[in-house]
């Protein structure tokens, strides 16, 4: 077989399968094939005997590593399951006692101080600096020291 031939049998061991119904997409995908084979195949040549998968499984790790969002926080089951909930800010900045203003939202969204359940009143509120929803009972023991 030729070279040709042969790349195209090893993109076809690992190809990226994504359903798309854009006319692009299977194009892209076997660009990101040919690149990820061409470097593989470079790789091999400066000494570096890897097999393909390994060869892959490095590119997403460091991609991985790289480009890693944080989690924001809680989702909505540990929040519904937990029975304590953590603060979603730092305490410092939680504490600090400046610029913790009232600020509207649209959207409703969960009090996060603990102990209530309830979502913010009919006013949609939260913290400007914290960025958590919290209902007007709850905004200023949220941002108090608790002995």
């Amino acid at each position: 077989m030729g070279g040709v031939d042969q790349m195209d049998l090893t993109i076809a061991m690992y190809r990226v399968n994504i359903r798309n119904k854009k006319w692009y997409w299977p194009l892209l995908s076997w660009c990101v094939d040919v690149c990820v084979h061409n470097a593989w195949q470079l790789a091999r040549r400066s000494g570096k005997m890897i097999s393909q998968l390994e060869f892959w499984r490095e590119i997403v790790l460091v991609y991985l590593t790289k480009y890693a969002n944080p989690s924001k926080g809680f989702g909505r089951l540990s929040l519904h399951f937990s029975t304590s909930r953590k603060s979603r800010t730092s305490d410092d900045i939680r504490f600090d006692g400046f610029n913790h203003l009232v600020k509207k939202i649209l959207k409703k969204r969960r009090c996060a101080s603990e102990g209530c359940r309830k979502k913010s009143s009919a006013v949609h509120i939260q913290c400007s600096k914290c960025d958590v929803g919290l209902c007007l009972d709850c905004f200023e023991s949220y941002h108090t020291v608790p002995n």
